[in-house]
């Protein structure tokens, strides 16, 4: 679709703009593989094939999933390719899993290994992935390199607002013998493609205690070619629904932060779940969840360099006061009881 189409371009160029910064690759669509001449090399290449394998291809397209259709099309290119052309086969989802330690050659084997291939789900993690390829590219023994990624082009995973994580890529891309050209292509979706999801669930501080809130921010984005209004979004902590709030419509491409204010009584590791409350076309991605360590005290080490014996005299005796949260009351005032606390002078 027209729609798609567009979505892919936008994808490509600004992940151009990223790795051609980097000065390893660039990035191209390509809709037909069997324009062979384009995939023939004047020497003989190892191509590293990476397939979507996250929720949002097990959607139908034509009565089969996209991930079907992503092995059919990797099936195609594996014909335009030369007779003596390597190739390793990778599928991404939520985790890597690499079905080739390194290119391969025998048709009958790859054959194999294209009949056992199953989705992995979750978000499509690109980095991880372009990494794997790079790795294998690495093992391979022929001159050219080529990394072929084939997706819905979902923006999920694909981090494109994390450009220091692509300049990584482009690092690893350039350490290869010969830099390798990397191509895109964008499978399409249904053109009626409803879809809302969590992209991101984060904590808005590092150190969590017990003695204070924390907010939880929750991005949610329509990924569809709708309009789409959730019923509202519901935060769960280790199982237990704290709340929910409305988010109302969100238009296509549209992306908007939800926040949870949640105070931890207990220390230790906690399960957040946010789930938004919505059919659309891909459950898969309508929660998401994320892990609150949550620590009982923060201990604090107070370097002094004054040189100083007297307690007043010494800078760090007001951070520890300000840093003591143990008062004792007498009869008279309220006294101020300072904990000790590990001070080094120096």
């Amino acid at each position: 679709t027209i729609i798609a189409r567009n979505r892919a371009w936008r994808w490509i160029s600004v992940l151009t703009a990223v790795l051609i910064a980097g000065g390893a690759v660039y990035l191209s669509q390509n809709e037909q593989w069997a324009q062979a001449a384009r995939w023939k090399s004047t020497a003989d290449q190892d191509v590293a094939i990476v397939i979507d394998g996250s929720g949002s291809m097990s959607i139908e397209v034509d009565g089969q999933s996209n991930f079907a259709n992503a092995i059919t099309e990797a099936q195609k290119l594996i014909t335009a390719l030369g007779p003596d052309d390597h190739v390793s086969i990778i599928v991404a989802g939520g985790i890597v899993k690499p079905a080739t330690i390194e290119p391969i050659n025998v048709r009958s084997d790859l054959d194999e290994i294209f009949s056992n291939l199953k989705p992995v789900g979750g978000e499509f993690s690109v980095i991880e992935a372009l990494s794997v390829a790079a790795s294998s590219l690495d093992a391979g023994t022929q001159p050219a390199k080529k990394i072929v990624i084939i997706s819905d082009g979902q923006g999920l995973g694909w981090e494109r607002d994390n450009p220091t994580r692509w300049e990584f890529v482009a690092d690893t891309l350039n350490y290869l013998p010969t830099q390798p050209k990397v191509v895109a292509r964008f499978l399409p979706l249904p053109s009626t493609f409803q879809n809302a999801c969590i992209s991101e669930v984060k904590f808005n501080r590092t150190v969590i205690g017990i003695d204070r809130e924390v907010a939880i921010d929750v991005r949610v984005e329509n990924t569809g070619y709708e309009a789409i209004e959730p019923s509202g979004i519901q935060l769960l902590v280790d199982g237990q629904p704290l709340g929910s709030k409305e988010i109302g419509v969100i238009e296509p491409g549209e992306s908007r932060l939800i926040s949870f204010q949640h105070q931890f009584n207990v220390s230790g590791a906690h399960a957040v779940d946010v789930k938004l409350l919505i059919e659309d076309d891909l459950a898969d991605d309508n929660s998401q969840t994320n892990i609150a360590q949550v620590l009982p005290s923060l201990n604090v080490l107070l370097v002094d360099g004054s040189g100083s014996t007297e307690p007043l005299e010494m800078p760090s005796t007001f951070a520890d006061i300000a840093l003591t949260r143990s008062f004792a009351e007498s009869d008279d005032d309220t006294e101020l009881v300072i904990e000790p606390l590990i001070s080094t002078r120096s």
